[in-house]
């Protein structure tokens, strides 16, 4: 495989680079790929692939109600959003309505709908010092199912190709994983198994995970659901050796960019130490369940200019990447 990335579109937008800031709250209904983006008091909804085409208009468009907090999300036929404020879920648009936050005074919510548009997941504070991960009714707020979490943090929230959806809470020296599915026994939620690690993408077989260590020591490919068994390990010092520096100490670092170009295929972005060059890498999916397989880093990739540090992989052979004023989509030629 070449390591040349071909640009398949591009356009350019300013502030180019919040589209990635905000991947995570994707959804893939029938095929299309629909990303919100905050624009100022509004919420607007971009179909990627009409984005990238050069048409700027947003496929949805809504008012941030002026305590919003945290990650807003949005249903996928379009005609409601969902935001957390300081007290309470609301819903605006097709369908209306409020939920009411046991603990009121919020900074940091997280909801988000999934692709099958039924259900909202919240994530809101809960008495103590603890947060609560909450299911409602997408129709009508009501609540459906609840589990606790176990510190209150900063949480993304995102879905993987067999529709169960994750959090991840991130502080400052600690991070955890949570898989929750919902259904007739309510709502049940699965660690999964990280060093200071946050949850980077699924691949589009459903097979594998990836997950990035927060400090940028290494990146792992685990197997779904619960990560247990590491069926590929890459470390930071791997970079280095590639590069040509020697010794023990890492000169280049993994950032939190990464994910599947397609089932085969991982990408990662890395910085030096200065943070000024970035470099982008690619993993082979692993094969087998193989505990603590090495993993082939091949790179870096090779493009016509300099390579950003943002990147998002989509799953279906091709990846973005943006700065502060363009988007472009790539693939390996």
């Amino acid at each position: 495989m070449k390591l040349e990335a071909r640009l398949v579109s591009s356009v350019e937008r300013p502030e180019a680079y919040r589209i990635i800031s905000h991947r995570h709250g994707v959804i893939r209904p029938n095929s299309r790929i629909l990303v919100g983006l905050p624009e100022s008091d509004r919420f607007q909804v971009f179909d990627l692939d009409t984005l990238l085409s050069g048409d700027q208009r947003p496929a949805a468009d809504f008012r941030i109600p002026a305590t919003a907090v945290g990650d807003h999300a949005f249903t996928p036929d379009l005609r409601t959003a969902v935001f957390c404020t300081a007290d309470k879920v609301v819903a605006t648009g097709e369908s209306s309505w409020e939920w009411p936050l046991a603990v009121a005074g919020s900074k940091n919510g997280s909801v988000f709908v999934p692709s099958d548009g039924k259900h909202v997941w919240a994530v809101v504070p809960a008495a103590g010092d603890g947060q609560e991960w909450v299911v409602l009714d997408a129709a009508d707020g009501k609540l459906v199912g609840r589990a606790s979490l176990p510190w209150r943090a900063y949480s993304t929230q995102q879905q993987s190709i067999d529709g169960r959806v994750s959090v991840t809470l991130i502080e400052q020296d600690s991070c955890a994983i949570f898989w929750g599915e919902y259904g007739q026994d309510g709502l049940r939620l699965t660690e999964v198994y990280s060093d200071e690690e946050v949850l980077a993408d699924v691949d589009p077989s459903g097979r594998w995970l990836m997950t990035i260590n927060q400090q940028g020591w290494f990146v792992g490919l685990r197997t779904m659901p619960d990560g247990n068994s590491v069926a590929g390990w890459c470390d930071s010092r791997d970079i280095s050796r590639k590069l040509g520096f020697s010794g023990d100490d890492p000169t280049h670092w993994w950032s939190t960019y990464g994910g599947f170009v397609d089932e085969t295929t991982a990408i990662v972005s890395c910085r030096d130490d200065d943070w000024e060059i970035h470099t982008h890498w690619l993993l082979p999916s692993p094969a087998t369940d193989a505990d603590e397989a090495t993993v082939d880093l091949r790179g870096p990739v090779k493009y016509p200019g300099t390579a950003a540090e943002r990147l998002w992989a989509l799953g279906d052979g091709t990846w973005i990447t943006a700065d502060d004023d363009s988007i472009c989509r790539w693939t390996l030629d």
